[in-house]
């Protein structure tokens, strides 16, 4: 049977009155049982103390919040590290109690797989082109249209003035917008030749995202679109299953594609941010002082962002002008996508 053990009273019985007591002796002295009860003594106090700092240490560590975050980049591309320039920020503003853990090159799947487990809290942030993330919200087909806006940050300043409405819609499938990010300059690349105007695109088999806009586009010009990852394309020019891409430009320079695809064409038809997104699962579960850091930390990314990612693109750009690939200027090619466009939806 196990006695609980009253320290109290093991201590005051461990001290003796002396009844007689003379000058120079203490009145009272230790038991001899005691004297050999003090080892005893000494490790129930010094176990006491460590459990309690160990319970403290377990409690602390209990308050600790670790979530992940699905990135579908490269560590070294800009909107990857400005995923982690996010979650290193908000660690150091919450004094360490959210760790956010970035998972590079889609590990945790694929966007439309991410965008699931954002709804139902496997994952609690991502990072995704408006291109993917039109084809499941909506109300954002508009901003995904070819040609949508005149320059990038038209489409980031409307996207903005409309952030209740868009929020409102996001909100009904449990996400919510953390900030936007400037979208990096979009090429079409293939195998076979200099795309100078529409017919040279007609009768290629292009990858491209998962998006309805780009395979519309693609399908309009002629071209048969053909939907994959990024990382399926070598494979599958290897294969004779596709001629070419529709991808974004550092991709192309940085993943070395420049010696399957020489022919590099830029394109402004898709001026689509990417957009910084948290599930409304996992946030419910942080409280509302550092949901509001959380938020912080996400529109903080942008300047930063900015500037890396023009840049990068001017550093790629360099390397391709090197290799002697210089990439056409897709401006003139553009006008005439305008058109064809505008022709087909009767002027609109």
């Amino acid at each position: 049977m196990t006695r609980n053990i009253d320290i109290k009273k093991l201590l005051r019985g461990c001290f003796l009155r002396r009844s007689g007591a003379v000058a120079g002796q203490p009145r009272f002295g230790l038991s001899i049982a005691c004297r050999a009860l003090f080892p005893l003594l000494g490790a129930v106090l010094i176990m006491t103390s460590c459990g309690l700092y160990a319970n403290d240490a377990s409690q602390e560590y209990d308050r600790r919040i670790v979530l992940r975050f699905a990135e579908f980049l490269y560590p070294g591309h800009p909107s990857a590290k400005a995923s982690q320039a996010f979650a290193g920020s908000v660690y150091e503003k919450t004094d360490g109690r959210i760790e956010i853990r970035v998972q590079y090159n889609g590990e945790l799947g694929t966007e439309r797989e991410a965008l699931e487990q954002l709804q139902f809290g496997g994952i609690a942030f991502t990072r995704m082109n408006l291109l993917s993330l039109a084809d499941d919200i909506s109300g954002l087909e508009a901003y995904a249209a070819p040609f949508a806006r005149a320059a990038p940050q038209d489409v980031i300043t409307d996207l903005r003035a409309e952030e209740e409405r868009i929020n409102l819609a996001l909100e009904r499938e449990q996400i919510t917008v953390l900030a936007y990010l400037m979208p990096e300059m979009k090429c079409i690349v293939n195998a076979t030749r200099d795309l100078k105007a529409i017919e040279d695109i007609a009768g290629l088999r292009l990858r491209t995202p998962q998006s309805r806009a780009v395979n519309s586009f693609i399908s309009a010009l002629g071209a048969f679109p053909v939907t994959m990852e990024e990382n399926g394309v070598v494979d599958s020019l290897a294969s004779d299953y596709i001629d070419g891409a529709v991808m974004g430009f550092l991709p192309y320079v940085q993943g070395r594609y420049s010696s399957l695809l020489p022919h590099v064409t830029l394109t402004s038809a898709f001026p689509c941010p990417d957009v910084l997104l948290a599930g409304w699962v996992s946030l419910g579960d942080i409280d509302s002082r550092e949901q509001q850091i959380i938020r912080e930390c996400g529109r903080a990314v942008f300047e930063d962002h900015s500037l890396e990612l023009q840049k990068a693109q001017r550093e790629a750009l360099d390397e391709l002008e090197a290799l002697g690939v210089g990439p056409l200027d897709g401006k003139l090619l553009d006008e005439e996508l305008k058109q064809l466009l505008s022709s087909q939806s009767g002027g609109r």
